[in-house]
């Protein structure tokens, strides 16, 4: 059943499925095994049994009337194909491991965000016209760009996917701080070994430079007395904001 040169490929390949692998690195690697050694097999099983928690020694009784049919370079094929399989998973899982660590904890990343405000639209320009005053300008929905730093809790049944409260922060020309935010955010990783993530939060808003029409003006009523262009006053108002961002930096938790 287990005949020429691909007899430790074919082994290894058996073997190989029950790490849920991509084979072909390593069947190849048995290949090459087997064309350049002719010697007894290797002392490979006490450094593959001593691996972890995979179950090398259970696999290799399990197919020992394989290993039975081959050769002693075929057998070193395995065994050495068999080392480097579980090295690779090894190291695998701890990239995974080290990228949870990353994604779950304190993170920071850039955003865009989106906010409505709650109560009266800002007036961005008003003017008299005919001792009238006129809005031309008003609006309650702004596009920002922030920063936001999160903390993700991760399900380990969902690896992928963590939530958790965010804090975000815009600013412009005028203020360092335009805006602040607070909210839930849920954040999204590609895979497994990254600890990047696509993240969404919803959140409140904080707006403290509101522009609206100053004291004694209101739309579309006479101006006050006296008065022959329109003053605007700064308030702090609330708003609801949805965000968008992508982690840069993560904080090993």
């Amino acid at each position: 059943m287990f005949n020429g040169l691909k007899t430790a490929s074919l082994v290894a390949l058996i073997l190989g499925t029950s790490f849920n692998l991509t084979t072909t690195p390593w069947t190849a690697f048995a290949d090459d095994q087997v064309a350049s050694t002719s010697s007894a097999p290797m002392d490979s099983m006490s450094s593959l049994t001593s691996l972890g928690s995979f179950p090398v020694q259970s696999l290799i009784q399990s197919y020992s009337s394989a290993f039975t049919k081959l050769s002693p370079a075929e057998a070193n094929a395995v065994l050495s194909a068999l080392l480097y399989a579980v090295s690779a998973q090894a190291t695998i899982e701890e990239e995974k491991n080290d990228a949870l660590l990353d994604f779950k904890g304190l993170g920071f990343g850039a955003a865009i965000g989106t906010s409505t405000l709650l109560g009266d639209k800002q007036v961005t320009d008003a003017e008299i016209v005919n001792g009238i005053v006129r809005i031309s300008e008003e609006k309650s929905i702004f596009i920002r760009i922030m920063l936001e730093s999160h903390y993700f809790f991760v399900n380990t049944m969902h690896p992928k996917r963590g939530n958790g409260p965010f804090v975000a922060v815009s600013s412009s020309s005028d203020d360092i701080i335009e805006s602040a935010a607070l909210g839930w955010m849920i954040g999204f990783r590609r895979d497994e070994k990254e600890s990047q993530s696509l993240n969404f939060g919803l959140g409140v808003l904080l707006d403290p430079s509101v522009q609206h029409l100053g004291e004694g003006f209101e739309a579309d009523k006479p101006a006050p007395a006296g008065e022959t262009a329109i003053r605007y006053k700064s308030t702090s108002q609330a708003g609801v904001l949805f965000v968008a961002s992508f982690s840069l930096i993560q904080c090993h938790s």
